[in-house]
Parts: structure tokens; sequence; C-alpha cells
């Protein structure tokens, strides 16, 4: 009875292992590849920092938003305080000034669920 030895220099032991480092390079390849055109989808590069201190420049008005739409809001507002009444009140005033929407309220004295 013939005995099957299996090493390296046996071409049956070779073509399972050559399928399996095809396989194992192009699923990498495929992660590589979903990487990369993740990246391009999305549009995510890098900036350069001219750009950078432009956009650092633009969104360097946090104490004009602490000021102005922070403050107004960090109040007590338990329901049916006017506390409550003035933060309501405050929102409705903003999204009015923006003049972008159209603004319905549906007051209730129910229990939510």
């Amino acid at each position: 009875m013939p005995v099957c030895r299996l090493n390296a220099e046996n071409p049956v032991f070779r073509a399972p292992l050559l399928f399996i480092l095809i396989i194992t390079f192009l699923c990498f390849l495929i992660f590589i590849l979903h990487e990369y055109l993740t990246r391009v989808k999305h549009g995510i590069r890098e900036i350069g920092a001219k750009q950078y201190q432009c956009f650092s420049t633009i969104s360097d008005n946090s104490d004009d938003f602490r000021q102005n739409l922070l403050r107004p809001l960090l109040i007590e507002r338990v329901p049916g305080t006017p506390g409550n009444a003035r933060a309501r009140q405050f929102i409705i005033s903003k999204l009015q000034s923006i003049n972008m929407w159209d603004i319905e309220l549906d007051t209730f004295d129910e229990m939510t669920p």
C-alpha cells in the first residue's frame, strides 16, 4: 500500500499552498482597494497649513457661540416654568431670524409616553 507523505517538494502539496497564497493576496488587495475607494468616495484628503489657518479663523467664534447661543439655554428649564418659556422663545426667535423655516408650535399638557 503506497504511503503519501506531505512535504514541500510534493506537487500535490504545492498546489493547495499556492491556491491559499493567491486567495490571501487577493483578499489583501481587495481590502487595500476598498480603503482607497472609500477615501476617494467620501472625499477625505489632507489639508495644508494655509487651508487649516483659513478654517481656524472661520470657526474661531467660540466666545460668540457661548455668549449668544449657549448662555440663554443654560438655565433651569423645568416644564411649565418661566425658564422653560424663555428658552422656548429664544429657540423660536433664533429659527425665525434665520428665515429658513416656518415655525409651528404643537403645545399640549398631556404626559408623554
